[in-house]
């Protein structure tokens, strides 16, 4: 009897080295998949990062083409604007000598 009580608890003691060792295993492999989960998190985070920025420098790009493409276009009509002013004020000055010449008749 004391033969198999001793045999029964040196099982139990193995029993429990079992399962702390396979509790261990356990939480390496856990901890292992959460630091592969994390750098492909990381990994992730940076390459969206990378993008921002890229798509950043395009529309600084965009922006900047847009802005000149509008400095052009309001520079055309100030000069047709200036023109038709100029046209208008011809168009005056031959109205005026016309009546002059009309009026001296």
């Amino acid at each position: 009897m004391e033969n198999t009580l001793r045999e029964t608890l040196m099982t139990a003691q193995q029993m429990v080295e079992d399962y702390k060792t396979n509790a261990r295993k356990e939480a390496e492999l856990i901890l292992r998949e959460a630091e592969l989960k994390a750098d492909s998190l990381i990994k992730e985070a940076q390459e969206r990062v990378v993008k921002i920025h890229e798509d950043i420098v395009d529309l600084k790009g965009i922006r900047r083409h847009f802005k000149e493409e509008l400095k052009r276009l309001i520079e055309s009509h100030v000069r047709m604007l200036e023109f038709d002013e100029l046209r208008e004020s011809e168009e005056d000055s031959v109205s005026g000598s016309l009546e002059s010449e009309i009026q001296g008749d």
